[in-house]
């Protein structure tokens, strides 16, 4: 899968996450998820996860494109269907969990500008804004989550609902249309859940406790 094709990225400029992770968030279609009340709810559900893996949180478009867009870049764009030349098994392990197999179905809708506009970009020490107005629609999640247990997975579906938020699920990410990435979502990345984790897995701490299902 064309490992160790690629040297690793060089250090990148300062990233903005306020600003990214708030344009991420007007792409979510129904209710106002930069609200008081919706914060003070996401604030609850995340205090209950003792690991960082389960909590959610908004996704960052410049992580996205330094992440992921700029191997598609430094492979050439592979070919017509622009598949990545770089192991897949690392890509997919990258922090923001952003990333799918084929760029073309990162976008709405895919035009020949975008290639253009990635190609003259540094997209290391860019940020997303910067380009935005340039490229198509992104289609990528609103919310991203690396549920553990099948607790996390549950408080989260529960979460998600309550706020009308769609939720996608990506496990290893081998779909070739990005079925498991759906824009505006809330993903449950699957990729530290034990069944698909390095190590199969999950040690709890000693000293916590998980309330029982009902019912």
């Amino acid at each position: 899968a064309y490992s160790g094709i690629l040297a690793a990225a060089p250090a990148v400029a300062k990233n903005n996450p306020e600003r990214t992770q708030r344009r991420a968030l007007e792409d979510v279609n129904s209710g106002n998820y930069s609200s008081v009340d919706f914060q003070a709810a996401l604030d609850d559900l995340n205090g209950q996860f003792s690991n960082f893996g389960g909590r959610v949180h908004a996704t960052n478009y410049t992580d996205w494109m330094r992440e992921c867009a700029y191997y598609f870049k430094r492979g050439g764009f592979g070919h017509e269907y622009l598949q990545v030349k770089y192991s897949t098994y690392h890509l997919k392990n990258k922090p923001s969990g952003l990333c799918n197999f084929q760029l073309y179905v990162d976008f709405n809708v895919w035009n020949d500008t975008v290639q253009d506009v990635l190609s003259e970009t540094d997209l290391l020490s860019t940020n997303f804004e910067d380009i935005e107005d340039q490229l198509p629609p992104l289609a990528l999640p609103a919310f991203m989550s690396f549920p553990e247990t099948a607790k996390d997975v549950s408080e989260i579906v529960l979460f998600a609902n309550t706020n009308s938020l769609k939720v996608s699920v990506k496990n290893s990410g081998h779909s070739y249309t990005a079925g498991s990435s759906s824009k505006g979502s809330l993903q449950l990345n699957l990729r530290k859940f034990p069944k698909y984790s390095f190590t199969h897995v999950h040690e709890c701490e000693e000293d916590r406790e998980y309330t029982p299902f009902s019912g």
